[in-house]
């Protein structure tokens, strides 16, 4: 169903907290590989949630839960590293315009955000396996082949954080999981809720 990703751990320790040697008698590293099925093993292109939602013509912000609880995700007293960071990106149609598709090649197409910045954009939000925590998402560029997420949009007329809808309507949203580096494989998905907030001025 979904790739894999590779965590180092450092130290590897026996229960008494001595660390695990080598028959050499040197320490030892291993890798970790979060391994599953697919086809697409080596690539980024995996599956998406798709989503339609009546909004307003006002400005939202983007939240959500992505709680990953999975216990093999999750390295206890161990360093940070060890554990998952879940990184997932968001895709947008506005109401009215051509709704967001895939091609046969994995590409998402019709996305508005690439029109507003010029740039092949994505809201995007990270988190980290075991912690429940609601994530506010950001507008990011992305790398134009494994569509990893390079930098957040910032600059003094860009706000990275805000959706803008011009017209009330059906806006259509994607959820797509991505890599955590740009040669990796795609993570997993995780997903609680999706959360639309609106922007509203005083005195409106």
């Amino acid at each position: 169903m979904i790739s894999g990703i590779s965590r180092q751990k450092r130290l590897l320790f026996n229960e008494d907290g001595t660390p695990i040697l080598n028959t050499d008698g040197t320490q030892s590293e291993k890798t970790y590989q979060f391994a599953w099925n697919t086809n697409k093993y080596t690539a980024v292109k995996n599956f998406y949630l798709l989503y339609n939602a009546r909004v307003n013509s006002v400005d939202y912000d983007i939240y959500w839960l992505s709680y990953d609880d999975l216990a093999s995700h999750v390295a206890q007293d161990e360093f940070p590293e060890s554990t998952l960071t879940l990184t997932q990106k968001l895709f947008a149609s506005m109401p009215g315009e051509k709704v967001l598709s895939r091609n046969s090649d994995g590409l998402i197409l019709n996305n508005y955000l690439k029109g507003e910045t010029g740039n092949l954009t994505a809201f995007v939000a990270s988190s980290l396996a075991g912690v429940i925590k609601e994530e506010h998402l950001a507008k990011w560029t992305l790398e134009a082949d494994s569509r990893y997420p390079l930098a957040k949009v910032e600059g003094a007329s860009v706000d990275p954080y805000v959706f803008s809808v011009p017209k009330m309507g059906t806006a259509t949203f994607m959820v797509c999981n991505t890599t955590n580096a740009a040669t990796g494989n795609g993570g997993m998905m995780f997903l609680d809720y999706i959360k639309l907030v609106p922007r509203i001025a005083e005195g409106d």
